[in-house]
């Protein structure tokens, strides 16, 4: 059946990539656009048209993409679509997928391995919902995820920020927590050393009995969440100008008949602000952001790439001179490359400082001389910045 698609080997070019799949010519299969496909759904009314498509792409995480679609089978809004792009991984995606297939909608295709924003790019293409809600492969949604999106931005410009929660579904030596507090969780279930070990959770206890099976997990989502913001913004976020920032890949809706063509910038490589720079896309066509406490989802806490963190700041420099002549991101540049240990709940009230400054200059008839003194401190931070790469890698 189309609705649940099929798995389609995706010839990635730099133009147009190609599905090979559904349309056949004389026994042999047609390449088509994406665009072209997704035009052709349609036009054809035996095809069911979802109300939201879940956007993802994924990478050799297949142990933590059996958890997360798991957490789709229990959905209290049920029209809705998973749509996938396998990002070239080497793992055991496929098999994950296909079993999934007959308890949901998926759209699931492949691409060489070409990076996150491509694959995003290809989901939304084939996406047939206008409600997107962009997730990560690795976070498994409560029961009211798609719900409580859908109540927030339905029929309204409105970016809906998810509330995340991390968890740890299978144990490992190499996560990124603290491990204090961890090591106590684990003491006072009796859990010692090689002991630790797998995952201490499975599908059918997540399908089954969700709620006992994540609260009995370790969770913790300090320094996750805009707490400083919100409690001087409300959950509106209202009069806060960097709330696009808040608005991650991991966990974000929007309703798209608002901006017509949303993609991510492909020129970004790697982890890191391809997300937000789609965000600033949605805030620059005039959507709001607000924050969604009940859009909950679990980020299964896993190892970090060698390179996340230098690929994250080519990316973020990439950001700030894509959008150089644009005073809010001048001074979010001054306020985030000013705490040195980039701590989050700093990085809030480092923003929270740059929304007062850029709300006064917005406020002033005259304002080249304090625009003159933002740009100077700009270019200062950049060229000290750049000498301190060289100085690492020497």
């Amino acid at each position: 059946m189309l609705e649940y698609f099929l798995l389609c080997n995706m010839e990635v070019n730099e133009k147009t990539p190609t599905i090979v799949g559904v349309p056949m010519v004389r026994g042999k299969p047609r390449p088509i656009s994406l665009g072209e496909y997704r035009e052709a759904i349609y036009r054809n009314g035996s095809v069911s048209m979802y109300k939201v498509s879940i956007i993802t792409s994924t990478f050799n995480k297949s142990n933590f993409l059996k958890h997360t679609l798991a957490g789709y089978c229990g959905q209290t809004f049920k029209d809705f679509e998973l749509v996938i792009v396998n990002d070239g991984s080497s793992d055991d995606t496929d098999n994950i997928v296909d079993q999934y297939e007959k308890r949901l909608a998926i759209q699931y295709c492949k691409q060489p391995n070409s990076g996150i924003s491509l694959a995003r790019n290809n989901a939304l293409r084939l996406a047939k919902g206008e409600v997107l809600i962009l997730v990560d492969d690795d976070r498994i949604p409560g029961p009211e995820f798609i719900q409580s999106h859908l109540e927030k931005i339905l029929d309204k410009p409105i970016v809906s920020v998810g509330h995340k929660v991390r968890i740890v579904s299978q144990h490992d030596e190499d996560l990124s927590l603290d491990y204090t507090s961890y090591q106590k969780w684990l003491s006072e279930r009796g859990i010692i050393g090689n002991q630790i070990a797998g995952q201490p959770i499975s599908e059918a206890s997540i399908i089954e009995r969700f709620s006992e099976t994540i609260n009995d997990l370790y969770q913790f989502d300090e320094h996750y969440n805009p707490r400083e913001i919100l409690s001087v913004y409300g959950d509106n976020m209202s009069g806060y100008d960097y709330a696009w920032t808040r608005a991650t890949g991991g966990n974000m809706a929007f309703n798209r008949s608002y901006i017509g063509d949303a993609k991510f910038d492909t020129s970004f490589k790697g982890y890191g602000f391809e997300d937000l720079d789609l965000s600033y896309q949605l805030f620059l066509k005039g959507y709001e952001f607000q924050y969604n406490w009940k859009a909950v989802n679990y980020h299964q806490e896993h190892r970090r790439g060698k390179k996340e963190k230098e690929n994250n700041q080519k990316n973020q420099e990439q950001f700030y001179k894509k959008f150089d002549h644009h005073i809010d991101i001048n001074l979010f540049e001054l306020s985030y490359e000013s705490v040195a240990d980039k701590d989050e709940i700093d990085l809030e009230k480092s923003t929270i400082e740059a929304n007062q400054i850029l709300q006064f200059y917005k406020s002033q008839s005259s304002n080249s001389l304090l625009e003159k003194m933002i740009r100077n401190q700009v270019e200062t931070g950049r060229r000290y910045r750049a000498v301190r790469s060289v100085e690492v890698k020497v």
